[in-house]
């Protein structure tokens, strides 16, 4: 961890503090976030063993899939979207950290 990071863990540990955490997916914009399935997984183990740190689930948003005109290419992009967010959930949750949203 960090310096920075350890010093601010300590500080919450000792005002009984813990933040919550989501951990962001790139589910398709190339955007912001990381890559779905192990590295998500990855980020949220290490959330997971910090002290002072909640981890809470995952956050993934495809706003490109708004501009698309076709009805069918929308859908298809969402349910992309909606697939790697569900196979991240699952990775989460197969290593036995709870995933709450």
């Amino acid at each position: 961890m960090p310096p920075a990071s350890a010093t601010s863990a300590r500080r919450r540990r000792a005002a009984g503090v813990a933040i919550d955490v989501l951990v962001e997916i790139d589910v398709g914009t190339q955007r912001c976030g990381t890559a779905p399935g192990a590295p998500a997984l990855a980020i949220a183990e290490v959330i997971a063993r910090t002290p002072g740190l909640s981890f809470r689930g995952i956050q993934a948003y495809h706003g490109a899939a708004q501009h698309l005109r076709a009805p069918e290419e929308r859908r298809a992009a969402i349910a992309r979207a909606a697939a790697m967010a569900r196979e991240t959930r699952a990775a989460i949750e197969t290593a036995g950290i709870p995933v709450r949203r």
